[in-house]
């Protein structure tokens, strides 16, 4: 399946850079967990094809608060920031985006405002692969791709930038969530090799 794709797609790479760049992108797909947990190998060629490789000098912003959301964004390279503007008109850092990471995901799916800017951060350039949602709509990847969201986007990486973002308290769930979060830890096959995991200490996870 994958080898047959892989010629396929390679179809389209008139030189052999273009061929090497090609390759690059498929085995950084490869190494996504977003994509590795969801998509089987023979989807990444196309995937690779469909993303638009775009690079940003230190400065440049990706995604402005308060505007509906056009794409979404995958770092291949570089650093980028997430940055909340208070009512106030003050920046404050929220988080640290490396290779990986991505956001804009609800944009594939509904048409939403950002919550927040996204910065390339620098000092080397910050390169990304995106994907509008029309491309997504014609993808196929509608039913096989999921984007939860990422922990880059509520806690900072490294060194807090803003104190007064590790004050603030962790999103309360509902005890229908609770609940299902309890259920999800107990079955987990990983803590059950834990003896000493409690079921309070679930518990406190799940809340």
């Amino acid at each position: 399946c994958f080898q047959g794709l892989w010629s396929y797609f390679y179809q389209d790479c008139d030189n052999e850079e273009e061929r090497r760049r090609f390759e690059t992108t498929v085995a950084f797909l490869r190494s996504v967990p977003l994509f590795r947990r969801q998509l089987p190998s023979c989807e990444l060629p196309k995937l690779a094809r469909d993303l638009k490789v775009k690079s940003w000098r230190p400065g440049e912003k990706l995604v402005r608060q308060e505007e509906v959301g056009r794409a979404f964004y995958l770092i291949q390279s570089g650093r980028a920031s997430v940055i909340v503007t208070d009512c106030e008109g003050k920046e404050h850092v929220r988080a640290t985006l490396i290779a990986g990471d991505y956001f804009g995901g609800h944009t594939l799916v509904a048409e939403r405002v950002n919550n927040c800017s996204v910065v390339a951060d620098g000092p080397e350039m910050l390169v990304t692969l995106s994907m509008s949602r029309k491309v997504f709509d014609a993808s196929g990847l509608k039913d096989k791709l999921f984007f939860p969201k990422r922990p880059a986007l509520i806690v900072d990486r490294g060194p807090s930038r803003d104190p007064s973002w590790q004050t603030m308290s962790a999103i309360e769930k509902t005890p229908q969530e609770q609940a299902f979060l309890l259920a999800a830890l107990k079955n987990n096959v990983n803590l059950r090799a834990l003896h000493d995991v409690s079921n309070q200490v679930m518990q406190s996870i799940a809340a």
